[in-house]
């Protein structure tokens, strides 16, 4: 992503987070965070990774105002989407968006 050349190793583009549910059943959610960073496995990693990707004393990315945009599957739950962005409040996060659905890749 794009850095802030004042701000060493700060991200300043939005984070793009897709989630999508099962496509069996539709209960079980499915996270991807773009970038090379550890991708969660359940709401609980992606709020840690959340917490501790903050700049601040611990070191960490993002700023709590850096935007994230929760990236939504054209069949994601909707209780999914909502998941996301109470788990990215949650982590501290004041800039938290929701992009147009991803169409489904065959």
């Amino acid at each position: 992503g794009i850095r802030d050349h004042c701000v060493t190793g700060v991200q300043t583009c939005a984070l793009p987070i897709f989630v999508g549910s099962d496509e069996v059943n539709g209960e079980a959610i499915d996270l991807t965070i773009e970038g090379p960073y550890p991708q969660p496995d359940s709401l609980q990693s992606l709020e840690q990774f959340l917490v501790e990707s903050r700049a601040g004393a611990n070191g960490g990315y993002f700023l709590e105002d850096h935007p994230l945009e929760i990236v939504p599957g054209e069949t994601t739950r909707w209780e999914h989407v909502v998941d996301v962005f109470n788990a990215a409040i949650r982590a501290g996060y004041l800039k938290v968006r929701f992009a147009d659905p991803e169409p489904i890749r065959r």
